[in-house]
């Protein structure tokens, strides 16, 4: 935290904004701490490996109908290949190309509530934007939320 507060001082940052990215900071931390397990699940046999994924895909790959049917090894691949974002409260998310799924948090898309291991854009890999619903949706952090996205 050091660096961040010389770096808002240095910058002479107004003190709501530097509010904001402080705050930043501190909730990304568990985000990072959960972006380090991914790396360590690498360290274990495949067997391990692959129960970790049915733990882990249970409660959030199991939420999208199109990966609940496809084999451990891929889920487990799918899990390797999300990246993690953390939004502020009240930021639009402009991911309509991407599965996300929320992992912290509260995100409001279309009039609807989405919480922990929810997905949104499950329709991600349609080419046809007329026979998508995310292409028209209006997608918001309602606090600070954690997602992953595919």
């Amino acid at each position: 935290y050091d660096q961040i507060n010389s770096m808002l001082v240095d910058m002479s940052i107004d003190r709501s904004t530097a509010a904001r990215v402080r705050s930043f900071m501190f909730q990304s931390e568990e985000m990072e701490r959960r972006d380090a397990y991914s790396e360590l699940v690498e360290f274990l046999s495949p067997e391990l490996q692959g129960l970790m994924c049915d733990e882990i895909s249970a409660r959030t790959l199991g939420k999208v109908n199109y990966f609940v049917s496809r084999t451990n090894r891929f889920r487990f691949a799918i899990y390797k290949a999300l990246t993690r974002r953390l939004y502020v409260p009240q930021e639009l998310i402009h991911e309509d190309r991407l599965l996300i799924i929320a992992n912290q948090g509260v995100v409001g898309s279309d009039g609807r509530i989405y919480t922990r291991g929810m997905a949104l854009n499950t329709d991600f890999f349609l080419q046809c934007d007329e026979i998508r619903e995310a292409g028209t949706l209006i997608t918001r952090a309602l606090n600070y939320v954690e997602l992953e996205l595919l």
